[in-house]
């Protein structure tokens, strides 16, 4: 097992300093002195000397040291130049604030997860006689490897009301009930499936029709991080007093971070769109100050809900302190520590990953209000449709925390560079609907009549 990192080693691995220029004597005419210095001081001024601090790649060496599911940055890109008048007052909340997440590349990515692209009925039925339905789900995996099943429901069937039957499953990989497909990391398959309701329908009319439905459902794992920066508030102060960003000065490369001097999150692709950051604050961020922190799981690229949240995990920092920890009324006054502690939707677990990091999780009432059972049963009782259950509970989950930095974080010259990041597990359903026509079987004495 790696051993974690001592106590600030985490940020003094990956401070960047200014680059420092010596310039060796040149026995040339003293006019061509004067001009390489003049050219040299220039170049020194602007940055373009600054090898050290622009290719110091401590984003990349982060992502490698604690999170173990980005690849390093090969070519960081440089932010653009902010407005002093925003620096001036760089604590302010922003006017709008988004959070959201870049997504990590993936080969198959157009195709990534699982959507229904085909469901139909099989010839129109008649009453009484067996009704069947198939189409093809395409699926494809990220993770080591991704497991589905799915089943049909059939509403607004006289006499036998909501029914509910297994779909089987047509897959290279499948269990031997045919119920559960699993595909392994960078397959895309199309999965054909069939649902047979035995009984049929019974009607009054001559021909009918009842509304069915397939859901699919698949258990997905998906990460986020963020960089955050942190520096001594004295020295941030000083270099604000005179309209400098210290991103600038000391030359801090990174594709995550913006011009405003906000950080974007990045996250790993799946149906959800899963960011993490530090809420309406510009960086970097300077101890002894409240923050707050907020993890935020949204509606991504794929169709369909969560239908159940296994977890949700945070990790912070040891000179880190959120508002459920019993530490944190130490940094703040009694009632409102206490307040912060009862507004915030994590608690901690703990447990310290391999890299020392504390890890914290969604609280379990938090949970339960977002697992709240959208079937037909339930919504029927509420009087609400499924879709508005779905919009209410799952379609956007956010947790959020107060936290404090605290005066133990290692000095450094400038910023210095550290992860926040996050991880969730949970099952995703895609549903899709067809309606269903049924015939009325002749009345053979009517006929004979």
């Amino acid at each position: 097992m790696k051993q974690p990192p001592k106590v600030g080693e985490q940020f003094q691995r990956y401070v960047a300093q200014p680059t420092r220029i010596s310039f060796a004597w040149v026995r040339y005419v003293f006019l061509s002195l004067v001009i390489l210095i003049v050219v040299f001081g220039v170049l020194t001024f602007t940055g373009l000397w600054m090898d050290d601090a622009s290719e110091l790649g401590y984003f990349g060496l982060l992502a490698n040291e604690v999170g173990d599911f980005f690849s390093p940055v090969a070519e960081p890109v440089g932010k653009g130049v902010a407005k002093l008048s925003d620096l001036m007052n760089l604590e302010t909340a922003l006017d709008t604030y988004s959070l959201t997440s870049d997504v990590e590349e993936f080969e198959n990515m157009e195709h990534l997860g699982v959507d229904i692209i085909e469901f139909e009925q099989i010839d129109d039925q008649l009453e009484g006689r067996p009704v069947q339905l198939q189409g093809y789900i395409k699926a494809t995996a990220m993770e080591d490897f991704l497991e589905l099943s799915a089943s049909c429901e059939l509403d607004n069937a006289a006499n036998y009301g909501h029914l509910t039957v297994p779909a089987f499953l047509s897959a290279t990989v499948v269990s031997p009930e045919g119920t559960k497909a699993k595909l392994y990391k960078g397959v895309t398959e199309e999965i054909f499936f069939e649902c047979t309701f035995p009984d049929g329908i019974k009607i009054e009319k001559k021909v009918n029709s009842a509304q069915a439905k397939i859901r699919v459902n698949y258990e997905y794992i998906t990460k986020a991080k963020y960089t955050a920066y942190f520096m001594n508030g004295e020295d941030l102060e000083g270099y604000l007093s005179t309209g400098k960003d210290p991103f600038e000065e000391f030359g801090i490369n990174d594709p995550q971070l913006n011009s405003d001097n906000t950080v974007t999150s990045k996250t790993t692709p799946g149906p959800m769109n899963f960011a993490v950051g530090i809420e309406k604050v510009r960086q970097p961020l300077r101890e002894m100050r409240p923050y707050s922190i907020a993890v935020k799981l949204s509606q991504g690229f794929s169709r369909g809900y969560i239908k159940t949240l296994e977890y949700l995990h945070l990790k912070v920092s040891p000179y880190v302190y959120i508002a459920s920890d019993n530490e944190y009324s130490q940094f703040s006054s009694p009632g409102q520590a206490g307040l912060d502690a009862d507004i915030c939707d994590f608690e901690p677990t703990g447990e310290l990953d391999d890299y020392g990091y504390k890890v914290y999780k969604l609280k379990s009432d938090r949970v339960a209000y977002i697992n709240q059972d959208c079937s037909k049963k339930e919504t029927d009782y509420w009087g609400i449709t499924e879709e508005e259950c779905l919009n209410k509970f799952k379609s956007t989950i956010i947790g959020r925390c107060k936290f404090i930095l605290t005066e133990d974080i290692p000095q450094a010259t400038g910023p210095a560079a550290d992860f926040i990041t996050a991880k969730t597990k949970f099952i995703h359903e895609v549903t899709d609907t067809e309606t269903v026509r049924v015939d009325k079987m002749p009345d053979r004495s009517s006929i004979l009549a």
